[in-house]
């Protein structure tokens, strides 16, 4: 199932890896929580949570979602 949402402002946001854990972003416009929901030490995660809010509105969004990984430039290290 795709989820799509239009958003009216530019975010840019990098997302790290994260492993049974969660990291808050807190820039000028924007508080952002990104959490997973997998066992330590899994390098990708089919259970993601993504959690913005506005500061100007207090309009949140909140998506479920898996991490994406790529290898290194060896070809086996992720």
């Amino acid at each position: 199932m795709a989820i799509s949402f239009r958003v009216n402002y530019p975010i840019a946001i990098a997302l790290l890896s994260f492993s049974a854990s969660a990291a808050e972003l807190e820039t000028e416009r924007f508080i952002i929580n990104i959490e997973s929901r997998c066992a330590e030490g899994e390098v990708s995660c089919n259970q993601m949570t993504y959690h913005g809010t506005s500061k100007a509105t207090g309009n949140s969004i909140m998506l479920e979602g898996s991490s994406w990984h790529t290898l290194c430039a060896d070809g086996d290290t992720p």
